[in-house]
């Protein structure tokens, strides 16, 4: 067997590090909400100080010109921003025989999820520089909850759903689990060509009026302030 290489190295002594700083046990979905909202928040003066300062600034004169591009810039880094704060960077399993969390790092700090305590699952599909990114966005019964796209940790969570459904009650808790997402987990029959085309269509629109929405929304934010 040949030794392992440097990226191999350096993936399981992050995962170590990562493990390390959780704990056996995770993060508490408490500390977990928490730290989401302070992203959340943090994004949210970002975004309000780049309407506000441009927009004051042209108001007063001072800037004649280029404030409404400032709001432009201002809605497209954050519908970029707003899409990476939930997705992880990092996963590591633990918990022991008893429990299978999952934590993963992500821009706002450690988020821990219980797959055995599963509410929702979801997919996402968004187009980048390298291609369409897929991502399953999980979110256990505490409210936590992450994107991913790496393919062991998939089929972690194509088994939590499994068990799930095969220990549900007629009144207990399900997983909610939307199509597309069945159908990256191997849970359902593939998509029809129709379901196909109707996907595709909905990722690109979405990829596309996203940003666009968010730039017209922060320049007609702008000239409010600046009119105002």
């Amino acid at each position: 067997m040949p030794p392992p290489s440097r990226r191999e190295v350096g993936r399981a002594d992050r995962a170590a590090e990562l493990l390390a700083r959780a704990g056996e046990q995770g993060v508490p979905p408490a500390r977990a909400r928490r730290q989401a909202r302070v992203g959340y928040l943090a994004l949210g003066v970002a975004v309000s100080a780049g309407i506000v300062v441009p927009g004051l600034l042209a108001r007063f004169h001072v800037m004649h010109s280029g404030a409404p591009w400032l709001g432009v810039m201002t809605g497209v880094a954050a519908s970029l921003v707003l899409d990476l704060l939930p997705s992880a960077r990092q996963t590591v399993g633990h918990g022991g025989p008893d429990a299978d969390l999952v934590t993963a790092r992500t821009l706002t700090g450690l988020r821990t999820v219980d797959l055995d305590r599963l509410a929702r699952v979801r997919r996402f599909r968004t187009r980048s520089r390298v291609g369409w990114v897929d991502e399953l966005a999980v979110t256990d019964r505490s409210g936590v909850g992450f994107r991913f796209d790496d393919r062991d940790l998939a089929e972690r969570v194509a088994a939590a759903v499994r068990r799930s459904r095969a220990s549900k009650t007629p009144d207990g808790p399900g997983v909610e689990v939307s199509r597309f997402a069945a159908i990256r987990l191997g849970l359902a029959s593939a998509p029809s060509a129709t379901e196909r085309a109707d996907r595709a269509t909905a990722d690109f629109a979405l990829t596309i009026l996203v940003p666009l929405c968010a730039a017209l929304l922060g320049a007609l934010a702008v000239w409010l302030v600046a009119s105002a």
